[in-house]
C-alpha cells in the first residue's frame, strides 16, 4: 500500500468528513490518520493520511473527494511511515534530542525533523547576538534578515514566550535558548496552520528545557 498525506478544506458541518472518507473508500483507499489543523469561519483544515494500492489512483481519488460539497484539496504528497502519528514522531524527536550533548547537535536534529516532516522550503537556526548561522537546510534567507525578522517580530508583537510564532503565513519561528538563539522555518507552496505552529513551539520548548536541565547539572 502507498501512503499519502492530503490536506483538505471542509465545511464545518456534521457528515462532511464522513462523506470524504466514503469517497476515499470508493477507490479502495483506506483513511488511516486524521489531524485537525485549523478551524474557524465555518471551515476546517484537516490533514488526512491515506493508504491506497496504486499511485495511479490518486487523481481519481482527488476527483472523487472534490465531488463532496464544500470540500477543496490543498495538496497531496507522499507520506512517511510515521506521518499521521504526530505524538509518536514528537516523542521520537524528544528522545533523539536527549541523546545529543551539544546545542549544535540538538539544533541540527530539530531543524532536520521539522524541515522534512513539514515539507518546508527552508529551515535555519541562528545566533541572535552575533547574527551567526548555526545550521540551515534549503534555500534559507540571509542570516542577517532572519535575525532582524525574529527580533523585530518579538518587539512589535510584544508577545510572551508562549506566543512566539507570530509571523506571516509562510513563516514560523521560536526562541530555543533563552532568547539567544532562534529557529525559523519557511514554506512557499502552502501556509503553516495553527497546529503546525503549536508543534514547532512545543518542540522548541522541549529543546530549551533540555538545555536548562543540562546547565543545572553542570
Amino acid at each position: 500500500m502507498k501512503r499519502f498525506r492530503l490536506r483538505v478544506w471542509l465545511d464545518d458541518r456534521p457528515g462532511a468528513l464522513g462523506a470524504v472518507a466514503s469517497r476515499i473508500g470508493s477507490v479502495k483507499g483506506d483513511l488511516v490518520g486524521i489531524e485537525i489543523l485549523e478551524r474557524g469561519g465555518g471551515r476546517v483544515v484537516d490533514d488526512l493520511i491515506v493508504e491506497i494500492d496504486s499511485e495511479a489512483l490518486i487523481d481519481l481519488m482527488v476527483r472523487e473527494i472534490m465531488e463532496v460539497d464544500g470540500v477543496d484539496v490543498e495538496y497531496v504528497k507522499p507520506a512517511g511511515e510515521l506521518e499521521g502519528e504526530g505524538a509518536l514522531m514528537s516523542l521520537r524527536l524528544a528522545a533523539q534530542l536527549a541523546s545529543y550533548r551539544s546545542l549544535d547537535e540538538k539544533a541540527k536534529a530539530l531543524t532536520e525533523f521539522l524541515y522534512f516532516n513539514m515539507n518546508a522550503t527552508w529551515a535555519t537556526v541562528v545566533h541572535l547576538d552575533n547574527s551567526e548561522e548555526i545550521f540551515a537546510l534549503g534555500n534559507s534567507p540571509r542570516t542577517e534578515w532572519v535575525v532582524a525578522f525574529v527580533l523585530g517580530s518579538a518587539y512589535d508583537e510584544g508577545v510572551g514566550s508562549d506566543q512566539l510564532l507570530n509571523a506571516p503565513k509562510d513563516l514560523a519561528w521560536a526562541f530555543i535558548d533563552s532568547g539567544r538563539r532562534a529557529f525559523a522555518i519557511g514554506r512557499m507552496d502552502h501556509p503553516f496552520r495553527d497546529s503546525e505552529r503549536q508543534q514547532i513551539l512545543y518542540l522548541a520548548k522541549v529543546l530549551a528545557s533540555q538545555l536548562r536541565v543540562e546547565e543545572i547539572g553542570r
